[in-house]
C-alpha cells in the first residue's frame, strides 16, 4: 500500500501529508476552542461548524496516520484497521444547509426555528447514522475472502479499494455500497441543492448591493466547503463498480482526506466576521497560534529524524545515535514547555508555579 513501491519515493508525500495533518489538527482545534470559549460564537452555525471540526479531526487521526504508518514501515494492512468512509460530515453539512436556509429566507423566524433542542437533535442524528452507516460497510468489507490477495494499490484502507481484493462476487457489496451512499451522501446532498436553490434565489430578489453581498458572504463559505466535501465523494463512492485507474482513485481519496480537512478552518475563519473577531480580540491570541504551530511542526521534525536513524542502515552510526537521542530529549523538552505557555494562554492564568516541575526537569539533558 502506498504511493509507490519505492520507500525513498515515499518519504517525501509522507512529509507533506504529515505536515498537513498537523495543520488541520492545528486549525480544528483553535475552531473548536474558538467555539467553546467565545460567548459570540454560541450560535447554531458554529455549532454545527464544532462538531464538523471534530468530525474531520477524528477522519485525519485515522486515515492520515495509517497511511504515514505504512509509507514509512510497512506496505502490509490488517483488514482489523479502520477503512476511510463517509459519515457524519454530510450529515452535518446538510444541517449547516438548513440552518443557512433559516437565516437568509426566513431570518425573522431564525431565533425560534434554530433552537437549542433541534440543533443538538441535528447534531446527534447525523452522528448516529454517520457512525451506522460506516459500521456496516466495514463489518460487510472485512469479511469478505481475498484467497491469498494482499497487496492493496491504494494510499489507505479505503472500502472500495478493498472490494476489489475479493476472490468472489461482490455485488452484495457493491449494493450496500450504494444503499450507504443514497443515506450519507444523496439524501443530504439533495436537501443542500434544494436549500442552496433557495438561498440563492432569495439572494437575488434582494435589491440593494450591500445586502447582496451581506447575503452571499454569510453562505459562501459553506458553498465552498460543500462542494470540495460532495465532490470527490461522489465520485468515489457513487460508481463502485467503474474502472476508474488506480491513480485516480488515490488523488481523489488524497484531496478527501488530507486536502479540504486542511483547508476548511482556512475558508471558515476567513470568511467568519465573528471568527476573525474572536480570533482578533478573544482569549485565543495570535501568540497562542503561533507557538501551537511551531509546536506541532517541531514533533513532526524531530520524529522523522528519528524514524529515518531507525530505518535507514546508513545512520547508525554514534553520531546519528546521539542525534536521535537529541530529538527525544527536544520533544519532552517542548511538550512540556509550550504546552505549559498554551495553557496560560488560553485560560488567562499568571501563576505557574503547580506546572514548573515537569520543565524544570529537562533543561541540560540534550547537552546544548
Amino acid at each position: 500500500m502506498g504511493l509507490s513501491r519505492d520507500r525513498q519515493t515515499q518519504a517525501g508525500p509522507s512529509v507533506l501529508f504529515g505536515a498537513a495533518h498537523l495543520l488541520t489538527l492545528l486549525g480544528h482545534g483553535l475552531i473548536t476552542l474558538l467555539i467553546g470559549l467565545d460567548a459570540r460564537l454560541h450560535l447554531p452555525t458554529y455549532f454545527f461548524l464544532g462538531n464538523l471540526s471534530i468530525v474531520d479531526i477524528c477522519y485525519t487521526s485515522s486515515g492520515v496516520t495509517q497511511m504515514l504508518v505504512h509509507f514509512l514501515l510497512e506496505k502490509t494492512i490488517s483488514f482489523t484497521q479502520p477503512l476511510l468512509l463517509p459519515g457524519p460530515e454530510f450529515l452535518l453539512l446538510a444541517a449547516m444547509a438548513c440552518d443557512r436556509y433559516v437565516a437568509v429566507c426566513d431570518p425573522l423566524l431564525y431565533v425560534a426555528v434554530m433552537r437549542p433542542r433541534l440543533c443538538a437533535g441535528l447534531a446527534v442524528v447525523s452522528w448516529l447514522v454517520g457512525l451506522a452507516n460506516a459500521s456496516v460497510e466495514t463489518v460487510v468489507t472485512v469479511r469478505l475472502p481475498t484467497c491469498g490477495h494482499h497487496v492493496l494499490n491504494h494510499v489507505a484502507c479505503e472500502t472500495l479499494a478493498l472490494i476489489r481484493l475479493a476472490c468472489v462476487d461482490i455485488t452484495l457489496n457493491q449494493a450496500v455500497t450504494v444503499a450507504s451512499s443514497m443515506v450519507v451522501l444523496l439524501a443530504p446532498g439533495r436537501l443542500v441543492a434544494l436549500s442552496s436553490t433557495h438561498i440563492v434565489a432569495t439572494i437575488l430578489q434582494i435589491r440593494s448591493s450591500g445586502g447582496h453581498h451581506k447575503a452571499f458572504g454569510t453562505c459562501a463559505s459553506h458553498f465552498t466547503v460543500v462542494s470540495m466535501s460532495y465532490g470527490p465523494a461522489l465520485v468515489t463512492y457513487m460508481q463502485p463498480g467503474s474502472t476508474a485507474s488506480g491513480k485516480q482513485d488515490k488523488v481523489v481519496v488524497l484531496f478527501y482526506a488530507v486536502v479540504t480537512p486542511m483547508l476548511n478552518p482556512l475558508i471558515y475563519s476567513l470568511r467568519s466576521k465573528e471568527m476573525k473577531a474572536a480570533l482578533r480580540t478573544g482569549r485565543i491570541r495570535l501568540n497562542s497560534v503561533l507557538f501551537g504551530a511551531a509546536y506541532l511542526l517541531t514533533p513532526l521534525g524531530k520524529g522523522l529524524i528519528i524514524l529515518l536513524i531507525r530505518l535507514d542502515a546508513r545512520l547508525h552510526p554514534p553520531m546519528f545515535f546521539f542525534l536521535g537521542n537529541l530529538s527525544i530529549v527536544d520533544i519532552c523538552y517542548t511538550s512540556s514547555g509550550v504546552t505549559q505557555m498554551l495553557v496560560h494562554f488560553l485560560l488567562e492564568k499568571k501563576t505557574i508555579y503547580s506546572m514548573c516541575g515537569p520543565a524544570l526537569l529537562l533543561p541540560g539533558s540534550g547537552g546544548d
